[in-house]
């Protein structure tokens, strides 16, 4: 399936969907409900997936 039918499926623009497959936007509560009603999946599980890759992120980072 290409961006522009999954957004359009979504109800988002291709923009905001390539956004979040390309790391420069996060999954937001709203489309995380738009996710698990398109995919028959929680919207906890796409929160939670999100909070961990932002806590690895984090990780990464260099603290001083």
């Amino acid at each position: 399936m290409r961006v522009t039918e999954a957004a359009h499926r979504l109800g988002v623009t291709r923009q905001a969907l390539s956004a979040i497959l390309n790391r420069r936007a996060r999954i937001s509560a709203d489309m995380a409900l738009r996710l698990s009603e398109a995919l028959s999946t929680s919207a906890q599980m796409w929160l939670s997936m999100q909070n961990r890759y932002d806590l690895w992120q984090a990780e990464q980072m260099p603290r001083h």
